[in-house]
Order: structure tokens, then sequence, then C-alpha cells
């Protein structure tokens, strides 16, 4: 859920260290994520977005009040994004991501110092990397160029760091497929 920032009410950054109250790997400190906590009311809300790169985003949440003490909240958001860059020698695009994540949350109000919160979380994530190197052509001369072609037995990638188009080999496990629930 981290990466999709689902239903987020506040974000607070404690300085470290946290050790005592967050663990032995929280020594510089922590940053708390807090998602909204269901309500006893009716409520809801739509948000669309629409960007470049064909980026399109929907976000949803509603609050159902089952009675006067249980209210339950259900957030849900999908997003594609097609990415900027294509890859010509595969034919396929990369820095695309398509996401979608949903969280369900129960709350009880027991008695008015006892309060429960159930939770239950899942997301998706498939996307394609863009490499981590480009090679700047007009920073290296054409001997240089042929050296470096000659010394790897092979023609050196067709890569445009300004453009959108590549001609670059990446291997099949350069996507990304993640799954968390919670």
């Amino acid at each position: 859920m981290f990466a999709s920032f689902l239903d987020i009410e506040g974000v607070e950054v404690l300085r470290g260290p946290q050790g005592t109250l967050f663990g032995r790997n929280a020594s510089i400190g922590a940053v708390m994520l807090r998602s909204v906590q269901p309500q006893s009311r009716y409520s809801g809300a739509v948000k669309a977005e629409i960007g470049s790169g064909n980026r399109y985003r929907l976000e949803g949440n509603t609050n159902i009040p089952v009675s006067d003490h249980i209210a339950v909240r259900i957030a849900a958001m999908g997003q594609l994004f097609g990415g900027y860059w294509h890859n010509s020698l595969d034919g396929k695009d990369f820095g695309r991501l398509d996401q979608a994540a949903s969280r369900v949350s129960i709350k009880s109000e027991l008695s008015d110092m006892v309060i429960w919160t159930l939770r239950g979380e899942y997301a998706h994530f498939d996307g394609a990397e863009d490499p981590n190197f480009k090679l700047n052509y007009g920073s290296v001369s054409a001997a240089g160029r042929a050296g470096l072609t000659k010394l790897l037995r092979a023609d050196i990638p067709d890569q445009n760091l300004y453009g959108h188009s590549n001609n670059i080999y990446r291997p099949p496990d350069a996507f990304n497929h993640d799954r968390q629930w919670a």
C-alpha cells in the first residue's frame, strides 16, 4: 500500500532515533502514514486524473455506517500509465505501470475506551522499467564509438536520451510483477 498512497489522512515525520517504538531499523527516524478511519455517517468521493504519457487514474472511497457503533470504509484506486518510452527493438513500451489497490476497514467502538479497527488490503503492480544506463552519443567521438563496438563485438544500442524511442535489448525479467496483501 505504500507505493499507492491510498486513502491517506496524514503523514508524520519523526526524528530519530525511534528504535524503542518502531524497532532497531528506525535509528534515524520514521515516517508514519495514517489512513482515513471509518466514520459513522454515509459519505463518499471519487477522483479522476488524466495526464501525459497516457496516464489515467481513478480513485474512490465510501463510508457505510452499519450500526451506531460499527462503520465500514472501502477505498480503491486504479492507475494506468503507458510510459514515456518505446523500444523499437522489441516493440514494447517501458516506464509503463498498471496498478490497482484496495482497502476495507471496519471500525467497532466497543466502549468509550475501546475502539477496534480491522483492515484488509490488497495491491498489485505490473510495470516495465527503464534501463538504468544511457549513452550520450555526443559525448563520444566516432572513433571512440567504433572502438567500443569492436571491443563489445556488438552494435551499441541506439538510445535517444531526450526522445521517446530507443532500440535496446531488455531481458525478459525487466518487468515488475508485484502483489501485496495485508
